[in-house]
């Protein structure tokens, strides 16, 4: 085979300007986005990612029952999260899988959600549907959890 140097030269440079805009629209789409401006550029469950989540802890949550009515629904504080994505911390990337806390007082919210899908309202997230599962009764809170889970094996 006869490959003069300008050929190689040439091959070579065209090849390495290729691999660095790949590898600047790949890390472009794993960067983790925050914020409220991440969220729009989601849409459904996707959105519900923990930079998204973890900046809104201590904010309440707006939970309808089946029938979507005011008798149904329920405002939960989001009181807790827990990084259950153990790679995450190895390769310090954003978590694909934690769980929520999230908790009421009994005083302000009789109502006890049972294990089910609800759907959510925060003035932040916007809507989406979560479902969670009913905790404890701790003191005079009820206490619930959800679990996200993006793991691919």
């Amino acid at each position: 085979m006869n490959v003069s140097r300008r050929k190689f030269l040439a091959a070579f440079s065209a090849s390495v300007g290729s691999a660095i805009l790949s590898a600047d629209s790949v890390s472009a789409q794993l960067a983790p986005k925050r914020g409220a401006a991440a969220l729009s550029k989601r849409g459904g469950y996707g959105r519900l990612t923990w930079d998204s989540i973890y900046p809104y802890q201590q904010t309440d949550f707006l939970f309808f029952g089946p029938d979507r009515t005011a008798s149904t629904e329920v405002t939960l504080r989001l009181t807790g999260m827990l990084n259950t994505d153990r790679s995450a911390q190895l390769f310090e990337r954003e978590p694909q899988s934690f769980v929520l806390a999230f908790d009421a007082s009994v005083d302000d919210n009789p109502l006890v959600l049972s294990e089910n899908t609800y759907s959510v309202k925060h003035f932040a997230l916007g809507k989406f549907e979560l479902f969670i599962s009913e905790g404890s009764l701790d003191g005079d809170r009820h206490v619930y959890t959800a679990a996200i889970n993006r793991a691919v094996s």
